[in-house]
């Protein structure tokens, strides 16, 4: 009888396998025995550390702008970068992922990433202004584009701010940059358009 020499890793991988099917059951054969088959459970991430009423904190936070004066505070609101909200009420879910800055609207972000359109509270029309969710290792990044240009030069304006949760402490480092036909982006030099680090505190119950 021919023996068939293996080398010792690979015998103990065969052992292994064949322990492995010969201990554990298949769902068939529970199936036919009337038994229920073991489901396995995923844990979904619903970012529940995110979750909470947060205030700035304008000490500890960099760069952030003052308001160029004249400009009334409806049209502030389109100025994203300017903007800057004093209070942040966040809600999770397994599937959505929304901010209420300052009492208003909530901008809702679809956890798997594709892009939801905001909607006129009034009215239920879309407008042009558009949210996308992206996680980033242990932060988020919520990006907000404005749609700007003509359908014949397209064009946008992006606000993309990265949060992220250390204890009490919520970081959100903001960037504004404009996209150019045929799909450039360049940052601007306007006001509110460079960097920022803005710093909230988790508010008790």
């Amino acid at each position: 009888m021919t023996r068939w020499a293996y080398p010792p890793t690979l015998r103990a991988r065969l052992l292994i396998a064949i322990v492995v099917v010969a201990t554990a059951p298949s769902a068939l054969a529970l199936a036919a025995q009337g038994l229920p088959i073991p489901v396995t459970r995923r844990q979904f991430n619903d970012f529940f550390e995110y979750r909470g009423r947060w205030t700035l904190d304008e000490q500890a936070s960099v760069g952030i702008p003052s308001p160029p004066q004249g400009i009334p505070a409806e049209s502030l609101r389109y100025l994203a970068a300017l903007n800057v909200p004093r209070e942040l009420v966040i809600a999770t879910t397994e599937t959505e992922f929304s901010v209420a800055k300052d009492g208003g609207e909530p901008e809702v972000y679809k956890i798997d990433g594709s892009e939801t359109q905001e909607r006129d509270p009034r009215t239920g029309v879309g407008i042009d202004r558009f949210y996308r969710f992206t996680q980033v290792a242990d932060s988020v990044a919520l990006t907000r584009r404005l749609r700007l240009g003509t359908p014949a030069e397209p064009g946008a304006e992006l606000m993309t701010d990265a949060y992220s949760v250390a204890g009490s402490v919520l970081t959100v480092e903001r960037l504004r940059s404009h996209v150019f036909p045929p799909g450039s982006v360049a940052a601007m030099k306007e006001p509110g358009s460079h960097r920022m680090t803005l710093v909230y505190r988790r508010q008790a119950r």
